[in-house]
């Protein structure tokens, strides 16, 4: 990631964006903003990994941020051993000031910033025998702390191979027993704080949402193409998980990769704004000839549709030729309800041979509105662009890791289309506008020209966040002994 230049574009019509770097003696690997010293300002918790003697050595390290913006050196931080699995940034006991959490092989640590760096870490929990894996290459943020049950205190939901873990925070201070959370488990093996589980199938990342929009959270869980329900009530017990969904049936027996793991290949979330949870599904289909390739099916199913006697069934489907990503769903339109995002990469035979020989991947983003009065996406895409990436890049990130749809850069309070262009080295973002008139429902539509392009060799993706609260994202990049920070700058008139 070299230093960013500007285009002439940029300089007519904004001011020259501010910089900022972030340097590390190793490659980062993740970052997360939080208020670590209770000033106000988001201060920046990167991971890294760097070399050591004969192996690798992964840490932790905090940027604060003040008046002037980041200081360049690091104000704190600690070495993560190979007893340590991931990490997480929150704010446990609401005093403005959030803690570094570390999750290792027997239990979870608080780390709170002092005068000189951390001070000692305070042991919250202990888990001995629970996590079966051993720690990875990478050291990542994993949202271990988050209120469940609604309570609005951070309970913290512990994330193994064969099974989770609840502990629901107390109005003390301290932590309920464990709660094991296994379904269709053979055995699970429970004596104080030493619990784990064999499963008959994976266990995929919980989901936590409204089901019923009574206001209070639902976690589901998803073994292959069964989901799994667990209630959460503030105050009351929590309940075995309750089988809710199969969706077996729904997905078909001829997909190509197996779309359970639902979490992961779909969404269970309010699309339709109704304030109960509904369903958006992806299934690969092969196609019979060699030169046709794969296509992939976005499945719709409101709230309504996963009710119905007889089980779910899908009010929509969207056919897509290629290979997708997970989908994406934003209010891109800001109409109260979520717009489909699908990438696609084609897999016929001469898109393979052309992407042999440039050694780039064409990936098709598309952008669905959702018709409220409808109730359904509607059947054409509102917006496509196709980006080439280098397939080393694409591997390692996804297509999501080189565009954003939902932020908003300019400040004018529609989101922007950014996104990198590996081939001439620039990140361009284009200002989202309106068409039709305000009598009529807005569609979603980006100007046909950016209205920023900065020259910047990235080596790792890019996302859009609001870091200093004036409604103007900042586009963040990781790659390398770096992450940049580029602040476009305010709308020209």
């Amino acid at each position: 990631m070299n230093a960013a230049t500007l285009t002439l574009p940029l300089l007519l019509a904004l001011p020259f964006p501010t910089i900022s770097k972030l340097q590390v003696d190793g490659d980062v690997q993740a970052i997360r903003f939080a208020d670590l010293d209770g000033d106000g300002d988001l201060d920046a918790a990167l991971t890294l990994v760097r070399a050591s003697g004969s192996g690798l050595a992964r840490e932790l390290r905090v940027f604060l941020r003040g008046a002037e913006g980041f200081g360049a050196e690091a104000a704190a931080g600690f070495a993560a051993g190979d007893d340590v699995l991931f990490a997480d940034v929150a704010d446990l006991d609401g005093d403005g000031r959030a803690e570094v959490l570390r999750v290792d092989v027997a239990g979870v640590s608080s780390f709170r910033l002092a005068a000189a760096g951390f001070a000692a870490p305070e042991r919250l929990l202990e888990v001995p025998s629970f996590f079966r894996a051993a720690a990875s290459a990478r050291l990542d943020f994993v949202p271990v702390a988050r209120d469940l049950d609604g309570d609005g205190r951070p309970d913290l939901l512990l994330p193994g191979r064969e099974g989770h873990l609840i502990f629901r925070a107390r109005p003390d201070g301290g932590w309920d027993e464990p709660h094991p959370l296994a379904w269709r488990s053979r055995r699970g093996v429970s004596h104080g704080q030493n619990v784990h589980f064999r499963m008959t199938s994976r266990l995929a990342a919980p989901t936590l949402t409204d089901w019923e929009g009574d206001g209070v959270p639902d976690l589901l869980l998803a073994f292959d193409d069964q989901v799994a329900r667990v209630a959460l009530r503030p105050g009351a017990p929590l309940l075995p998980p309750a089988p809710l969904l199969d969706l077996s049936a729904l997905l078909g027996a001829g997909r190509v990769q197996k779309v359970g793991l639902a979490m992961n290949s779909g969404r269970f979330l309010d699309v339709d704004g109704d304030r109960r949870c509904d369903a958006v599904l992806t299934d690969r289909v092969a196609r019979p000839s060699l030169l046709a390739g794969i296509a992939t099916r976005t499945l719709l199913l409101l709230s309504t549709d996963l009710a119905q006697d007889g089980g779910p069934r899908p009010r929509q489907v969207i056919r897509n030729d290629g290979v997708t990503s997970p989908p994406r769903l934003s209010d891109l339109d800001r109409d109260g309800a979520l717009d489909l995002i699908v990438t696609t990469v084609r897999t016929d035979l001469f898109s393979k041979l052309k992407e042999s020989l440039l050694d780039l991947v064409q990936v098709t983003f598309f952008i669905y509105r959702f018709d409220r009065e409808e109730e359904r996406f509607e059947e054409e895409p509102v917006f496509s662009s196709t980006l080439s990436l280098p397939v080393e890049r694409l591997l390692d990130v996804g297509a999501y890791g080189w565009v954003t749809f939902e932020a908003d850069y300019d400040g004018d309070g529609r989101p922007d289309f950014a996104s990198y262009g590996a081939s001439a080295g620039t990140i361009s973002v284009r200002r989202g506008t309106r068409k039709g008139s305000w009598f009529s429902s807005a569609e979603i539509a980006f100007e046909e020209e950016p209205f920023c392009q900065v020259e910047a060799i990235l080596t790792g993706p890019f996302f859009g966040q609001d870091l200093d609260g004036d409604g103007r994202a900042e586009i963040i990049s990781l790659g390398r002994d770096q992450a940049l920070i580029l602040k476009v700058g305010e709308v020209g008139q």
